[in-house]
This record gives structure tokens, C-alpha cells and sequence, in this order.
């Protein structure tokens, strides 16, 4: 090969690598956040104002900040309250902020919210919910500029019609409502989410806004797939995965068939797969020769650049795990979940067989590891169906959560630490003698 083509290969990997640091870290969405924030505070110290507030905005990446929009006749206190105890938020009316006063002043309202919003976050609590109020398009507008601003905005459609222009003009509540709407559907146009009730319960109401809270309107940074099938069925897995490989130009890394690749080489790597796959049938092969074929087979082929939908590798949770550790982690994760369905195993795939009934016994512990980031199918003998639901997840934003964490924290018992006369001195022993540093308003 050329050595000016390695250079260049070795290259694009090396941004590919960046990139999805960035990605699984939320690190562009974490500088929207903070430069947002400062464009709307515009305080005159902006590196002291970044300083208080990475930690703030990096919080505020995983709480939802709710607005809903309702007509009169709609129950939106009852959807708030149980959004409120899923979501653990607090829910804030407008009598609160007003304290019963009927006539108060923009200013006088903004600053009273802060209040509440500045009382709540010393508690934890960086989300909440709005949901009946903003009432106008001045109200919303004003909330805007002092930085009050929504993650979500879901704009409630019953089934009376009441969301229409097209309603009696005797019924000056509901003119009223269908006009500030109008103006208000300007101001959160990138934000708004309608959801229509018709015939539907409050509970169901919730689960829809629950799934739809997941999703945030980031601009995200510009990256490849890494879709990561999980499916007890071999041939079905098969089939799926070069469906989507070829539906998205991706390339389909079958790790059954790597394994035969590897197996035939001559390297001490080959050799350990060889003894692996003897022991295979007891489901012994260890985690990190797993990893190991995978990442060789990623830096020898055009995976990294392109992307990839990878299935027959995890079989359990520590699979997963070292998997997450990689400098190439999955950012999609897609579950095909057995209902009283035996696996139709591929008997050309015999690890990929053996390992399947294996993996079934581990999908509760992979599922609850994995949380909200993945995507979970029910099993059908429509082949058609799943691939459809497939693409369709594919193509929405990525769910906003934090990112998986392969290893627990380490904690440091101050006892275990020992003095060392050459270690750097306690810069908090000059907090007595300098200046203390103003503690800005980050709401």
C-alpha cells in the first residue's frame, strides 16, 4: 500500500476516534448549552460566568424543561402532575409565580419565577414543568429573553377542534386561546410537538409525552452509526442487519464470520481465537479476545469511515461492557426481545448458534445496563416489520442521556491518602486571604 493512502487511512481513524469521544460525551451539546447561556446573560466576567456554569449546563443536558400548550377545556393540570412524578420535576403554575395577584409587571413576574427556578435547583432539580403558562406570545417572548427557555414545547390537539381558528366567536375563552397560539407556534416553531388526544386517557397522553421527552433538538455533532443488533434468531439477524447496512451504507460486521477470518491467519491472536472457539460450545470464549478480533477488524477495514451495524459479539453484559470501552462504542443499540420464541438457529454459525440461547439468559441484565439508549423490538415472524421499525429508529435523533458507564466511579477514602511533602499545596488554604469569587445567577 501506499504510503501516502496509510497516512491518509490513518488519519481518518484518528478523527473518527475524536469524534466519537465527542459524541458519546455530548461534548457539542454541552457547548451549545454554555454558549447559549452566555449569549443570553451576557455578564461582563465571561470566563468567571463558564467557570459556575459547566457544571449547571451539563445537568440541564438530562432534565427536560416543559412547556404544554392545552386549550381551556383540556385537563393539563392532571398531565402535569403525572409527568411531574415520573420525571421527578416540579410542576409550576402561574399562581405561584403571581402569587394571586392579577396584574404584575413583566419584570416582577420574570424575577419571581428566577426565585422559584434559583430555590428548586439548590434542591437538584433542574427541569420543570409550565403548563399553564405562557399564555401570550408577549409572555413567552419575555421568558425567552431572560433565558427561561424550553427543551420541549408540546402543543395539545383535542378532538373538539379547539386548536382550529374555524370555532364560534361567541366563545370569546376558546378565540382567545386559538389567537395567542397562533402566535405563540411562531416563537417555539423548532421546539413544538403536537400531540393529538382524540380518544385518548391521561395516562396514555403521558406515555406519549414520556417518549417524546427522550428526544432533544440539538444540532448534534456530525457522526457515523454504530449500530450494535442484538437477536437470538441468527438468520433473522442476518438478514436485518444487511438490510440496514445497505439501506444506510454501512458496513455489516458479522463477528461469526470474523472469527472464521481470524481463525485462519498465522498470529499468536488467531491462535487464542482457535482455543476460543473450541470452548466456544460452553460459552467460555473471554470478553477481551472478543474485543480484540473486533477493534483489528475495525482498523483494517473501511468500518470506521463509514459505519456499522455489528451483530453475533454480545452475549452478555460484559460483552457490552468492553464493547462501551472501546474508542468505537455503539451510539445505537437495537434489541429484538423474545416473547416464548425459540431462536432458529443458523446451523452454518455455530458459535453465533451456541451463543444465542446463551445471550437470552442475559437480556434482562443487558437491557436494565443499558437504560433508555436502547431500542427495544418485539419479536414477530414479519421479518418486513422489524426492519421497518429499525430504519425508522434509526433516522430520529439519538435519545438524550447520559452516557453508559462501563465501570462504577472509583471512591477515594480520605484515610487511604497519604501526605507527600513533594505533592502541589491546598490552593483553598488561600481562600481566607483573596477576594471570594461572585457567585453569578445561572438561571
Amino acid at each position: 500500500m501506499e504510503p501516502k493512502k496509510v497516512v491518509t487511512q490513518n488519519l481518518v481513524k484518528l478523527l473518527q476516534r475524536k469524534a466519537s469521544y465527542i459524541e458519546k460525551h455530548r461534548i457539542y451539546e454541552l457547548f451549545q448549552e454554555l454558549s447559549m447561556m452566555l449569549l443570553i446573560k451576557k455578564p461582563k466576567d465571561h470566563v468567571l460566568f463558564l467557570k459556575q456554569s459547566v457544571y449547571h449546563a451539563a445537568r440541564r443536558l438530562d432534565v427536560p424543561r416543559i412547556f404544554i400548550l392545552a386549550p381551556p377545556n383540556f385537563n393539563k393540570r392532571a398531565l402535569a402532575q403525572n409527568l411531574k412524578r415520573i420525571l421527578n420535576i416540579p410542576a409550576i403554575t402561574v399562581d405561584e409565580v403571581t402569587c394571586g395577584q392579577e396584574l404584575i409587571s413583566q419584570c416582577n413576574f420574570v424575577d419571581n419565577l428566577r426565585n422559584i427556578l434559583t430555590g428548586y435547583m439548590k434542591y437538584g432539580f433542574d427541569g420543570w414543568i409550565f403548563f399553564d403558562f405562557p399564555r401570550t406570545e408577549e409572555e413567552a417572548k419575555c421568558l425567552q429573553r431572560n433565558g427561561i427557555i424550553p427543551s420541549h414545547v408540546f402543543e395539545i390537539v383535542t378532538s373538539d377542534g379547539a386548536n382550529e381558528a374555524s370555532i364560534s366567536t361567541n366563545d370569546t375563552i376558546k378565540v382567545t386561546y386559538c389567537k395567542d397560539l397562533r402566535a405563540m407556534r411562531h416563537v417555539f416553531d423548532k421546539l413544538l410537538i403536537k400531540i393529538n388526544v382524540k380518544n385518548h386517557s391521561i395516562d396514555d397522553i403521558t406515555q406519549k409525552c414520556l417518549k417524546l421527552v427522550k428526544f432533544r433538538t440539538y444540532s448534534r455533532y456530525p457522526s457515523t452509526l454504530r449500530v450494535l443488533y442484538l437477536d437470538n434468531d441468527a438468520r433473522r439477524s442476518k438478514c436485518i442487519a444487511k438490510h440496514v447496512a445497505e439501506e444506510f451504507g454501512l458496513i455489516h460486521i458479522d463477528f461469526n464470520e470474523i472469527l472464521k477470518q481470524i481463525s485462519q491467519r498465522d498470529s499468536e491472536l488467531s491462535y487464542a481465537v482457535s482455543d476460543a472457539i473450541q470452548l466456544a460450545k460452553s460459552n467460555d470464549m473471554p470478553t477481551d479476545i472478543k474485543i480484540q478480533v473486533f477493534e483489528e477488524f475495525l482498523l483494517t477495514s473501511e468500518a470506521v469511515r463509514n459505519g456499522w451495524v455489528l451483530t453475533g459479539l454480545v452475549s452478555t453484559i460484559d460483552d457490552l461492557k468492553q464493547l462501551d470501552m472501546t474508542d468505537f462504542p455503539p451510539n445505537r443499540i437495537v434489541i429484538v426481545k423474545l416473547e416464548n420464541e425459540k431462536p432458529d438457529s443458523d446451523t452454518s454459525s455455530s458459535y453465533l448458534s451456541d451463543t444465542s440461547c446463551y445471550y437470552e439468559d442475559h437480556i434482562s441484565d443487558i437491557i436494565a445496563y443499558v437504560g433508555d439508549s436502547i431500542h427495544v423490538i418485539k419479536a414477530t415472524e414479519d421479518t418486513k416489520k422489524i426492519e421497518q421499525q429499525v430504519d425508522f429508529w434509526l433516522v430520529q435523533p439519538a435519545p438524550c442521556v447520559p452516557p453508559r458507564q462501563p465501570r462504577p466511579p472509583c471512591t477515594i477514602k480520605p484515610e487511604d491518602i497519604e501526605f507527600d511533602p513533594d505533592d502541589e499545596p491546598d490552593i483553598d488554604i488561600f481562600d481566607c486571604i483573596r477576594e471570594p469569587e461572585p457567585d453569578l445567577p445561572l438561571v
